[in-house]
């Protein structure tokens, strides 16, 4: 108890494959792997690391980095102040935000938003039906197959934004600036 551990403690927790896992964290690291279920997961001052799971997975995080690996089904991921890496598989949507970090996410998803308010994009991406990017002050980089009639809004204030359509893509843009 008294000990000279500076790390802290470390508790692992064991649940059964098939159940939902909800867990919320002060000061501390949490690492989940093999949930198969949903995941719902709130960390303050923490990183958080999620891996081989998934149906709905919710993650927020204020002051830490999120690593998702391997993640399945519905992703809806909330960061204050930390960067997000995530490769997701599937057709449910896909949500992403972060106040202070970066997005890096490579998924299968044909619905995806990201939004940042400080912090780069970069996004590898399947065939999209809707795409939507919002940034505040950080350089968007996505590379995507645009199904038909798919669509791609986005906005920047004051950040770069680039995307590589794959294959090339027959489409109409309506593209507005402001100075």
């Amino acid at each position: 108890w008294y000990g000279n551990n500076n790390d802290g403690d470390e508790l692992t927790i064991y649940v059964p494959v098939g159940s939902d896992l909800h867990y919320t964290a002060v000061n501390a690291d949490v690492t989940a792997t093999g949930i198969q279920n949903a995941v719902d997961i709130e960390v303050v001052n923490g990183n958080v690391i999620l891996e081989n799971s998934g149906s709905h997975i919710e993650v927020e995080s204020v002051n830490g980095d999120i690593a998702l690996n391997n993640v399945k089904g519905k992703l809806d991921v909330e960061t204050v102040n930390g960067d997000v890496e995530a490769v997701h598989s599937g057709k449910d949507g896909v949500s992403f935000v972060a106040v202070n970090g970066d997005l890096r996410l490579s998924t299968s998803s044909p619905d995806v938003a990201v939004e940042t308010v400080n912090g780069g994009i970069d996004l590898t991406l399947e065939k999209i039906d809707s795409l939507s990017v919002t940034t505040v002050n950080g350089a968007t980089n996505a590379r995507l197959h645009l199904n038909e009639n798919g669509r791609l809004k986005a906005s920047s204030v004051g950040g770069k934004l680039r995307f590589s359509f794959q294959p090339k893509v027959s489409a109409q843009f309506d593209i507005e600036t402001h100075a």
